[in-house]
């Protein structure tokens, strides 16, 4: 018979169990969405996150291309050109990515993609993070319409004040800055009465009885 010691291998297996159930509890752990590729652009690891995004059992994503995921998609030529630019350059890379969710919802994600190498430093594949901004995104939106709204309207508004100026006789100067104000101040009386509506829109009748009031309390 021979005897070997084994304690040593033993003592090195333990610590990497330690270390693969410590990475698992870590992925498992990571808000948002947590995978890795190899250098084939095959799924080699993935968290709850991207399963629950894709809709799909594990069975149905690891060991598969994005390609094979998601099938011929403008998803997956956007997504399989990020991870193979980052492969293929060696450089990590922060950017904003779609995704369509299983009810064919989309989602917006901020992705930080980095390479992973081999003790030689050769490249192997690469680990991606992403978190969900999809809120973010859509309260980026209604800012940027509000904007433009706002911009809209007040051009409208100079327009309309520019007319009054153009119309108004300015032979006398003190009539006419009477009359200029008087304009004035009537359309932000209509501006005020369309801001109570909530901008759905107002009457005539309300604007010249809101007029005669003015008229009557001067």
């Amino acid at each position: 018979g021979v005897l070997l010691d084994v304690e040593a291998r033993r003592a090195i297996e333990a610590q990497r169990d330690q270390a693969i159930d410590l990475l698992s509890r870590f992925v498992e752990a990571a808000p948002g969405i947590v995978y890795a590729k190899d250098r084939a652009g095959r799924m080699t690891l993935a968290n709850r996150g991207l399963f629950a995004l894709l809709g799909r059992e594990p069975a149905e994503v690891l060991g598969k291309t994005t390609a094979e995921i998601f099938g011929q998609s403008e998803t997956d030529g956007l997504l399989m050109a990020s991870d193979e630019e980052v492969m293929r350059s060696g450089q990590a890379d922060q950017r904003e990515e779609f995704v369509a969710t299983a009810d064919g919802q989309i989602t917006y994600w901020q992705s930080n993609k980095a390479p992973l190498r081999d003790e030689g430093g050769q490249i192997t594949g690469l680990v991606s993070t992403s978190v969900d901004i999809t809120a973010r995104k859509h309260a980026e939106e209604a800012r940027d319409l509000l904007m433009r709204e706002v911009d809209h309207r007040a051009r409208n508004s100079l327009a309309v004040i520019q007319s009054v100026v153009r119309l108004t006789d300015a032979a006398d100067p003190a009539a006419f800055r009477q009359a200029i104000h008087g304009r004035i101040e009537a359309m932000a009386r209509a501006q005020a009465a369309l801001a109570k509506s909530q901008w759905r829109g107002g009457t005539i009748g309300e604007v010249v009885r809101d007029e005669l009031l003015s008229s009557v309390t001067a």
